[in-house]
């Protein structure tokens, strides 16, 4: 892809550190709220017995989501593997050094899971 070099590396630096100052505080809150939410409820569901998990997605949603929408799997599996995912109208992959067991997926992911039997 094209890397556009500015002309005053510096000033794009101090806004990208600006920017961040001001956004990644946010932007941690709403990954941890949304990850911790639904640790709590997949614990709770497990711990009741049940054995079905399902990825809700939440309209409009991005092309990760979006495929991950409406899928089930069992207490023990994971919705997305680690390594590459890249589902239909996806620009390029999203890469997880992890296995994803509940939401998010990514950055500003506000997914959830729920029983699904």
């Amino acid at each position: 892809f094209p890397v556009t070099i500015p002309t005053d590396p510096v000033s794009a630096l101090e806004k990208e550190l600006e920017d961040w100052e001001e956004d990644r505080a946010v932007e941690i809150a709403q990954r941890e709220v949304t990850r911790e939410g639904n640790a709590v409820a997949k614990t709770v569901y497990v711990l009741a017995g049940l054995t079905l998990l399902r990825w809700i997605s939440f309209n409009p949603s991005c092309p990760y989501c979006s495929a991950l929408d409406g899928k089930v799997v069992g207490k023990e599996e994971v919705f997305l593997p680690s390594g590459d995912f890249q589902p239909d109208g996806a620009e390029k992959p999203l890469t997880n050094s992890s296995d994803v067991g509940h939401p998010p997926a990514h950055g500003g992911c506000d997914c959830q899971i729920t029983a699904a039997g």
